[in-house]
């Protein structure tokens, strides 16, 4: 509950209750409260500026397998969210949108490359991220090799496979992410002693020209896109200053 006020539009809710609060004792400042709640909610909403959130975010360059150039020891695969309530599947689990698209390049590098599969994701609401994904892996002919089925946060997840995999001696990795998530994935992989290379996918950021009308116009797309990437800067944050 707490993250959702702490993220668009939720902190926005929360800017405007205070503002309720403070009318009748302070009223220019519950003025103020009010026009930076629209005003922000209105700017996260434009491609303009979830484009720039993005942006800052993904500086991984996009991973090509060249044989023999790039070796490593194994792909890790990093969950973010599952389907519960899916009827036409019989009500078995499937990978959310934002995982589907993580495992789809994932299942992709294991074919161009032949290396061994670690895929890491915790429980939720009674299920178990990592076996969703070994079976849709699976399911589309991959071997999944290992699986991370207790993490809650990307730290754990690098945690949780550094025990997995240096017991054989697996520690240069391919890490599968989206683009915008790799700089804090990365980092804590690194710091429990991973050689990391990069393999972001889904790049959310495009080329965009903030002179244009479309730029400016809200979306409630673009404001999922600045959700996303606001949570990312939170988390790097955090993970500096508690690291």
């Amino acid at each position: 509950m707490l993250k959702s006020l702490l993220q668009p539009p939720g902190i926005q809710l929360v800017i405007l209750l205070i503002a309720l609060l403070c009318w009748f004792r302070f009223r220019y400042l519950s003025f103020a409260l009010v026009l930076i709640s629209c005003t922000s909610l209105y700017l996260l909403s434009t491609a303009a500026v979830s484009n720039a959130l993005m942006k800052g975010l993904e500086t991984e360059k996009v991973f090509h397998f060249i044989s023999g150039q790039e070796k490593a020891d194994a792909i890790v695969i990093l969950g973010t969210g599952v389907l519960g309530n899916t009827p036409e599947y019989e009500m078995t689990p499937q990978p959310g949108p934002l995982l589907l698209q993580r495992l789809r390049y994932g299942l992709m590098l294991h074919t161009e490359t032949g290396l061994p599969l670690l895929v890491s994701g915790g429980s939720r609401y009674g299920i178990n991220e990592a076996r969703v994904m070994k079976t849709f892996l699976e399911n589309h002919g991959a071997t999944v090799q290992w699986l991370d089925s207790s993490s809650r946060t990307t730290r754990e997840n690098a945690e949780h496979s550094a025990d997995i995999l240096k017991q054989y001696n697996a520690q240069r990795i391919l890490l599968v992410s989206h683009a915008w998530h790799l700089p804090r994935a990365k980092s804590v992989f690194e710091q429990v002693g991973f050689t990391v290379i990069a393999a972001p996918t889904a790049q959310a950021s495009t080329q965009l020209s903030v002179m244009s009308l479309e730029a400016w116009l809200p979306n409630v797309r673009y404001l999922r896109k600045s959700q996303l990437a606001l949570h990312e800067y939170a988390g790097m944050f955090w993970y500096r200053i508690s690291s």
